[in-house]
């Protein structure tokens, strides 16, 4: 059986295009969500203490996860939480109920870099504790971050590093 191959490959890149300028046309539904976000970025400007900031940031990425918005952007917003008010732990869990059940490596991630941007005072260690705990649940399951997520169980657990006299 002889198949012609230029009415094929015709077909296949006008497909093609069809695909590409499908992709790249601007969405015309309204989000889903949208209302809440715009809402929680109005609060943002409206905020004036670095709490009331960093609460109205979480507000802005649990919008734009439950919307059509994508957990990246959420992740930015919950980010931006974290460093608005660096010393509340109310960020971390908020960040880890929303991202948990979906993103489980962005989450580590934003959680290992939390810990490392936080100094280790008594005045972030709230905020340190929380982290750690979402690193040690988060990391439970993984095969590779075993001693990742031993550490960080114990850390939590208040056990003194060997090191420390």
């Amino acid at each position: 059986m002889d198949i012609p191959w230029r009415p094929t490959l015709i077909v296949a890149a006008a497909a093609f295009v069809i695909f590409l300028i499908a992709k790249l046309l601007p969405r015309r539904s309204k989000r889903v969500g949208s209302a809440s976000l715009s809402a929680a970025k109005a609060r943002l400007r409206d905020a004036k203490t670095n709490r009331e900031r960093a609460d109205a940031l979480c507000e802005a990425g649990e919008a734009a996860i439950s919307g059509a918005f994508g957990s990246t952007r959420a992740a930015a917003y919950f980010m931006r939480a974290m460093r608005a008010d660096p010393t509340w732990e109310g960020a971390v869990l908020r960040t880890e109920k929303a991202l948990s059940p979906r993103r489980h490596r962005l989450l580590r991630k934003m959680m290992w870099r939390r810990l490392a941007a936080s100094p280790w005072d008594q005045e972030h260690a709230a905020a340190v504790r929380a982290v750690a705990t979402v690193l040690a649940h988060a990391s439970k399951g993984v095969r590779t971050e075993a001693a990742q997520a031993e550490f960080m169980s114990r850390l939590v657990a208040g056990e003194t590093l060997p090191f420390k006299q």
